[in-house]
């Protein structure tokens, strides 16, 4: 494939390259992601607080993020550690460009150009590596959802859960206003969860927001089969395009 011009990052023409790919497909490393989209810079102990995992543990997924170029790393100095992993990513944003002082840390800070590359929006390209990451979100997030039901089986239900939004999956009809309205809600939903994370106050939640068109089956061989169509007549050649024009006889 042809590759574009680096903008911050080397891209490929019709989105992200194999490597970005598998960098995210992971739901660890989409988790660490959704972290630091939302500070916008984070140390690695406080993503390790974040996501409930060892500070051992994330880093290997923090390198491959971080070679993808999905997130950036930046070296920051502070004069003596804190016990507050929110506190010790301040005073190492401070100091970023300040010369070394008694301890080094690393910030690491989400690369927001280069996600917005994921897939090209005008012929669709990359959209199903998107769906395939989604998937995995979701089967994390089933994962997560039974292990919360066998920890708490018999110990009762958190007076903030209600049943309803336990167990809904809809199936719906939306149109341009409804998206408009459903994407407005959804920002207000993003917001609330975010400001929530940055006070780390009550008890730890899982959330699932995710929607998409829905797609039967008959549908999607209706449409693999469109493609088809389309790849053979853009890749075979035009008739009698290629022929040489018969010699005309002498009289």
């Amino acid at each position: 494939m042809r590759r574009l011009k680096k903008s911050g990052v080397l891209g490929l023409r019709n989105g992200w390259s194999d490597p970005q790919w598998r960098a995210v497909n992971s739901p660890h490393r989409m988790h660490l992601v959704s972290m630091l989209e939302a500070l916008k810079k984070s140390t690695v102990a406080e993503l390790a607080e974040l996501t409930g995992r060892s500070q051992q543990s994330i880093y290997p997924h923090l390198k491959i993020l971080v070679k993808a170029g999905l997130v950036r790393e930046l070296r920051a100095h502070v004069n003596s550690p804190s016990n507050d992993a929110k506190n010790e990513r301040k005073n190492a944003n401070k100091s970023v460009a300040n010369a070394p002082t008694s301890r080094a840390t690393c910030l690491y800070e989400f690369n927001p150009a280069l996600f917005r590359k994921a897939f090209n929006s005008k012929n669709g390209f990359g959209l199903i590596r998107a769906a395939h990451v989604t998937s995995i979100l979701l089967h994390d997030l089933g994962l997560r959802c039974k292990r919360w039901g066998e920890a708490s089986e018999r110990a009762g239900m958190h007076h903030g859960i209600k049943i309803q939004n336990l167990m809904s999956a809809e199936i719906t009809w939306f149109t341009s206003s409804h998206w408009k309205r459903f994407n407005k809600l959804s920002s207000q939903l993003m917001k609330l969860i975010r400001q929530a994370r940055n006070n780390r106050k009550g008890q730890r939640m899982c959330i699932g927001l995710v929607q998409f068109p829905d797609v039967t089956v008959a549908e999607l061989k209706q449409g693999l089969a469109r493609a088809a169509a389309v790849k053979s007549s853009a890749t075979s050649p035009a008739k009698n395009s290629s022929k040489t024009p018969p010699k005309s006889k002498r009289a």
